[in-house]
């Protein structure tokens, strides 16, 4: 009877350590589930991190490159209101006329071009057209041009497309 009892005990003892066993393990992997987890959450981040990161750099080259194309801009204007200012100390009315009607309309059109990100094809040759005929009245026409839009079909010169700012 006592190796019955011994037996038993044995039987009892394994499915008990087996249970307790059971119960460690699946507590173990829960915890690991845990670490894994938090593990995938902190790797989740660091990636959101440097995407944000890539974004922020991406958006501050953009902003350096509108710095540059703006202070050529400003230097472009600061160019032509000192050759306006030179036209009428020297009193070449004609001229200095010529060139503040070009200017204002040039000033105009810049204004416009940046109010939307697209314009018509049309609108872009009239600005560009305008660009040019400043440029002449900044060296008194002493150059020409002619822009032929014969190839834009009539279909085409309603399209929209990305703004061109002029920036020589």
């Amino acid at each position: 009877m006592k190796l019955i009892w011994v037996v038993f005990a044995g039987v009892v003892g394994f499915f008990t350590a087996r249970r307790l066993t059971s119960i460690y393990m699946r507590a173990k992997a829960r915890k690991n589930s845990k670490i894994e987890s938090e593990r995938l959450m902190q790797s989740r981040n660091q990636t959101m991190r440097l995407s944000e990161l890539r974004t922020l750099n991406e958006r501050l080259s953009k902003s350096k490159d509108e710095t540059k194309s703006l202070g050529k801009s400003v230097q472009r204007l600061e160019i032509i209101l000192t050759e306006l200012e030179r036209l009428i100390e020297n009193e070449k009315l004609a001229s200095s006329e010529s060139l503040l009607t070009r200017f204002s309309k040039h000033l105009r059109q810049l204004l416009q071009e940046g109010a939307s990100p697209t314009l018509k094809i049309d609108e872009n040759i009239e600005y560009v057209e305008g660009g040019l005929a400043l440029m002449a009245a900044m060296n008194q026409n002493s150059w020409s041009y002619e822009i032929n839009t014969d190839q834009i079909a009539q279909i085409d010169s309603n399209r929209k497309v990305k703004t061109i700012i002029l920036s020589t």
